[in-house]
């Protein structure tokens, strides 16, 4: 297993923003916890401030990226995951090109 699959940087959170579960480095790769997917449906569609997705602006961010095609995705075709220098020169490549586009300096 390579080093670099065991640095942590594994972590879910909830829908109000709380850890639930973070990977440490060494043997522990991945978090995981169980997620309650009916009471955050049921959180999205009630009013109030901790519905932070019906109170977020999207109008505000779509302009800067639109045309933009961001992040391509960690996996082959057929679903396999690539390889780590492959995800790496990705996000090279897609911060080059974002840079570039002036969505991010």
């Amino acid at each position: 297993m390579p080093a670099e699959s065991t640095d942590a940087m594994s972590i879910v959170i909830d829908s109000y923003g709380r850890v639930m579960a973070e990977a440490g480095g060494g043997e522990t790769i991945n978090a995981n916890a169980v997620l309650d997917l009916t009471g955050l449906r049921e959180m999205r569609r009630n009013p109030g401030m901790t519905n932070l997705l019906s109170r977020l602006p999207l109008d505000a961010f779509q302009q800067a990226y639109d045309d933009h095609h961001l992040a391509a995705p960690n996996r082959t075709p057929d679903g396999r995951m690539i390889d780590r220098a492959a995800v790496l020169a990705n996000q090279r490549a897609t911060i080059e090109r974002l840079a570039r586009d002036g969505v991010i300096r």
